[in-house]
């Protein structure tokens, strides 16, 4: 069971088994023509699928790999990060002079989401284009070595 660092949900883990870790990396294609969704699981027995263009691959992830991208997310402060980076927010003046807010999901734009598993815990954060810089080079660099790892020639965009 993972001992988190406060009664607050939000808290991170610091103690788990690396066996029941589970590291999800989606790509959500949205409306774009001629576009897929792209998925990567990195498990913690050292296994990993990367699903891409409806094919899906296994591969090996080594223990280290996986506690580097451990590291890095928490290095980024992801447990802490909020759940989503999709909702545009703006607010405007009311004749009466009340201000209020309009919330903006753009549910046909592409985006990404990143989840942190483990039976007890789970930590998801979704982002678009406009994303922390730190999440989209992580998911950048994973899918390259995926991709390389699993022996699969990247798509030219």
């Amino acid at each position: 069971m993972a001992k988190a660092r406060s009664n607050n949900t939000d808290s991170f883990p610091l103690t788990y088994g690396l066996d029941t870790v589970t590291v999800t990396l989606t790509k959500h294609a949205g409306a774009k023509k001629g576009s897929s969704s792209q998925h990567i699981q990195f498990l913690g027995t050292g296994l990993s699928i990367l699903e891409k263009e409806g094919k899906k691959v296994t591969f090996n992830y080594s223990h280290t790999k996986l506690i580097k991208l451990l590291n890095n997310l928490y290095s980024i402060h992801f447990f802490n990060l909020p759940t989503r980076y999709n909702i545009k927010y703006s607010v405007y003046l009311k004749e009466d002079g009340t201000v209020n807010t309009n919330a903006l999901r753009m549910v046909d734009a592409s985006s990404t989401t990143i989840c942190f598993n483990i039976p007890s815990f789970e930590k998801c954060v979704t982002y678009s284009s406009d994303g922390p810089t730190e999440l989209q080079e992580l998911t950048k660099y994973l899918f390259s070595e995926a991709e390389q790892l699993a022996n699969i020639t990247p798509t030219k965009k």
